[in-house]
């Protein structure tokens, strides 16, 4: 008897010795939880929920803008439940005036701002509902009737649907949070009209603050022992097997029976799978292909601190192809290349397989803001900037002037693909 309590004493040892190892293993590929951001809050890479926006503007009679991570993270993991149901309960859509978009931005309610124009399913989170169609670049949660209802807006078409939560039961929920003070371009007559109607202004601004971006390798590619292993790992090599040699262009390739891993000594990767053509040419569901990529990066970056937060910038569908690209923010700010372009890093999947990708992997520093620096109004913030209403959104950003990337306020473009090269500042 005591022998058989003994065998089944360690036979319940060993389960849950083998349940805690599966649970470990799959916690560690973000599975459960995302890695830590550069401010000691969750970075979204490889969340599988609604998409974070890159920020939010709460208005309850004053307009309030949470755009930097430390403020945006910890309020959108409240939002994040609620915006599943109000997904799941919307009823089907109908086209709006874009008047009606205004109107509804000027009462109380939330705009989640993506900063371009992405499926729904995408941002939903694969959440099924009539609305999963649709695409936007801006999604507004209203609280001013008995029954909260979503507004989406791409491209200056507006719809709205009507849900099943009470505002009642939102608005505690939704509003209270503090920002930076704001105002919407709809607002501001002939001075706002070089950004969509929904572009947060504010009130006032100081724009001063320099950025230093560093490889996480050396000049010739290569990384430390435990992050090279972790890189090839996240593309699908066996960091035991995988064979490399250094190029002409000081970088190292690194060669394995899925494809080929180049990098760079800029801090670049450029994944190429062997024998694309071998790829089934089946549709990819694209939700499915962005939780892949943004998982690749997450585990790219796990474990550093002061690295770019990786934001969803476009998701394209060729064919048989499905591409997602990438913009790196740092606390809330974008950088912007002197080409105009955001993309930090894209990836091309075929049917449900990665064919290609490119990334880009810095740590980053900045700079005390100059407390001297001038604020800045409303007006003056937009002097001399043109447009037809539509062109994009006001955004700090960090742009790449020669060897340092300056903070600033500049538009950026807010279309389908996401990376116009038409750059105001």
């Amino acid at each position: 008897m005591k022998n058989k309590v003994q065998n089944a004493v360690i036979a319940l040892l060993s389960a849950t010795a083998i349940l805690l190892f599966v649970l470990t293993a799959v916690s560690e590929r973000g599975l459960f939880f995302s890695p830590a951001s550069t401010d000691g809050t969750q970075n979204e890479s490889g969340s599988t929920g609604p998409l974070m926006p890159v920020a939010a503007v709460l208005n309850d009679g004053d307009c309030s803008l949470l755009g930097k991570n430390r403020l945006l993270t910890p309020y959108f993991e409240v939002v994040r439940p609620i915006l599943v149901e109000l997904l799941g309960s919307a009823n089907a859509p109908a086209q709006v005036d874009p008047a009606r978009w205004v109107a509804a931005l000027n009462g109380k309610g939330v705009l989640l701002d993506y900063g371009a124009v992405l499926p729904v399913a995408v941002i939903g989170g694969s959440e099924e509902g009539p609305l999963t169609e649709l695409y936007a670049d801006s999604l507004l949660i209203t609280l001013t009737k008995e029954l909260a209802e979503l507004y989406l807006y791409a491209d200056g078409v507006c719809y709205m649907s009507t849900t099943a939560l009470k505002t009642a039961d939102l608005e505690p929920r939704l509003l209270g949070s503090e920002g930076e003070a704001v105002v919407y371009a709809c607002t501001l007559g002939k001075t706002g009209t070089a950004l969509t109607p929904h572009s947060a202004v504010p009130i006032a601004a100081q724009a001063a603050g320099v950025l230093t971006r560093t490889p996480l390798c050396d000049e010739n590619g290569s990384y430390e022992r435990e992050r090279q292993m972790i890189l090839l790992e996240a593309f699908g090599f066996d960091s035991y097997t995988a064979r490399s040699y250094a190029d002409a262009s000081s970088g190292r390739v690194f060669l394995a029976e899925g494809g080929t891993l180049r990098a760079g000594g800029d801090g670049s990767l450029t994944f190429v799978a062997a024998d694309e053509a071998a790829v089934a040419a089946m549709l990819g569901d694209s939700a499915a292909c962005v939780d892949r990529a943004s998982a690749i990066l997450a585990d790219c970056i796990a474990g550093l601190t002061n690295v770019p937060r990786y934001v969803l910038s476009a998701v394209e569908t060729q064919g048989d192809r499905t591409i997602a690209s990438f913009d790196a923010w740092y606390d809330g700010v974008v950088l912007v290349a002197t080409n105009g372009s955001r993309t930090a890093a894209r990836f091309v999947f075929q049917g449900d397989l990665l064919v290609q990708a490119e990334v880009a992997l810095f740590a980053v520093s900045v700079s005390e803001t100059d407390a001297a620096a001038p604020q800045l109004n409303p007006q003056a913030l937009l002097a001399g900037l043109t447009g037809d209403g539509s062109s994009g959104r006001l955004s700090w950003a960090y742009l790449e002037r020669g060897n340092v990337w300056q903070a600033a306020f500049c538009v950026l473009p807010v279309v389908r693909g996401g990376n116009g090269a038409d750059i105001h500042g």
